[in-house]
This record gives structure tokens, C-alpha cells and sequence, in this order.
């Protein structure tokens, strides 16, 4: 029975040379576990297979190096594969997720950036309406004035969390 092979296993030559050199004398099993490991990166989009062989073939490679140009061998897969549907016209049918590994990775750091961003507005938020609520200023504006006139009228407390008060009383009219 034919096999459909639709998956882009690549090695670079600087990779056979580390196996086949002499001085890391590895055997053929542990050069098999490095072809495996490298063939299902490719398959799972993911290091994880790499990152995960023993340590003494970890030591014996460049594993950081091998990583960064397997991301890019991946990528250009992921990109050959985009073309071909894009000529079979499938392209618009169904939208395509994000397989290149570089950009999963960036996507989940813009997602917790943006998560994290919108926590610390929410808590801002808060922490203003309920000094606000303190104070019995409608909003932000109006809060402020008030401890500015505060800070005029002797409160140390707001004279300390504004230390130029003068200079903003006197640009606020206040």
C-alpha cells in the first residue's frame, strides 16, 4: 500500500557531521534517537522531542543551534504547505491556524501581555473609585483637585504625595 509522505524532514549537513564524528562517539541507537527526535519535531511542531533526548547526546550536539534551525525549517514547511492549499484553492474555505512555532509563542505572550495589561487597568480602576468614593469626587478630575486643595490648605499627606503642589495650584487655579 502507498504512503502519502506529506511531511518535510530535513537535516543540514552540519548535523550528519556531528553524528559521524568520531570524537562524540555516538552509537548507532543514540544516532537513531537524534534522526527520531528531529523527524517528530517536524511532526509535532514542537522542540519537545529534542529537548528530551538523553543528556549525553544533549552534550555531545548544539541543541539551542539545532533548535533555532529547526524553527526555521519549520516555518518554511509551514509556508510550503500554505502555498499548496493556496493552489488547490482550499485556502478560503476554512481559516488556517497559526502553526509556525515562532508565532504560537508570540501569540501567547501578546494574549498574557494583554490579560495582564487589562488586570492592572481594572485595578487602577478600582483603586480610583474607591478613593474617589473617599473623598466624594465624581471622578478622577475632581479628586484630584481636591487633595491638591487639600494639599494647599496644610494636609501633609497630600502635600507629600504632591510635592510641587505649589506649582500645580497656582497652574490649576486652584
Amino acid at each position: 500500500m502507498a504512503r502519502k509522505y506529506n511531511h518535510l524532514v530535513r537535516f543540514l549537513e552540519s548535523w550528519f557531521a556531528d553524528l559521524e564524528d568520531p570524537e562524540k562517539e555516538f552509537s548507532d541507537t543514540e544516532r537513531w534517537q537524534v534522526v527520531r527526535a528531529i523527524a517528530q519535531c517536524q511532526i509535532d511542531i514542537s522542540l519537545e522531542p529534542l529537548q528530551t533526548l538523553p543528556l549525553i547526546i544533549r552534550r555531545a550536539l548544539s541543541i539551542a543551534t539545532m533548535g533555532e534551525q529547526l524553527l526555521a525549517i519549520m516555518d518554511r514547511a509551514d509556508s510550503y504547505r500554505k502555498r499548496a492549499e493556496n493552489a488547490r484553492g482550499l485556502a478560503g474555505k476554512a481559516p488556517l491556524p497559526l502553526s509556525k512555532p515562532s508565532d504560537v509563542v508570540k501569540a501567547d505572550e501578546r494574549e498574557k501581555a494583554a490579560q495582564e495589561r487589562k488586570e492592572k487597568e481594572k485595578s487602577e480602576a478600582d483603586a480610583l473609585a474607591a478613593e474617589c468614593a473617599q473623598w466624594g469626587a465624581k471622578n478622577g478630575l475632581e479628586l484630584y483637585h481636591m487633595q491638591l486643595k487639600a494639599a494647599r490648605d496644610g494636609n501633609e499627606v497630600m502635600r507629600q504625595r504632591y510635592p510641587n503642589w505649589k506649582d500645580q495650584v497656582k497652574r490649576e487655579k486652584i
